[in-house]
């Protein structure tokens, strides 16, 4: 149940759609030139933190994600670690078949983000 350990800006976000989770910790390299012309690369830290999931969430909660997409920077609270990063799209959102006259929202939507940390 991940949803209850993950936060974007506050927001309190639903779990993750089953079978749609990745996370992981990517290096950040360091690349440099030898004497001899060699490449070397040198990973300097591995707590890159990145994320992508698929959401399902009413219309409201839609719009603020999309919303946080185009900011510069968000804060991403997981299992209570905190990460600046960027949040983007991965796909456009989609409608939820027959979900349009839900009372209250305009539908319920799937939204596939990707969220990778500075």
């Amino acid at each position: 149940m991940l949803g209850k350990y993950l936060r974007i800006n506050s927001v309190q976000m639903p779990n993750p759609n089953p079978g749609t989770w990745q996370q992981g910790l990517n290096p950040i390299e360091h690349e440099y030139f030898t004497e001899n012309g060699t490449r070397k690369t040198i990973p300097t830290r591995l707590d890159r933190m990145s994320w992508s999931g698929d959401f399902n969430c009413t219309s409201m909660m839609k719009n603020t994600l999309e919303g946080y997409c185009k900011t510069a920077r968000v804060t991403c609270l997981i299992n209570g670690d905190s990460f600046d990063g960027t949040l983007r799209l991965s796909s456009p959102s989609k409608l939820v078949e027959n979900t349009e006259l839900v009372e209250g929202t305009d539908g319920l939507w799937v939204v596939s983000l990707v969220f990778e940390s500075f």
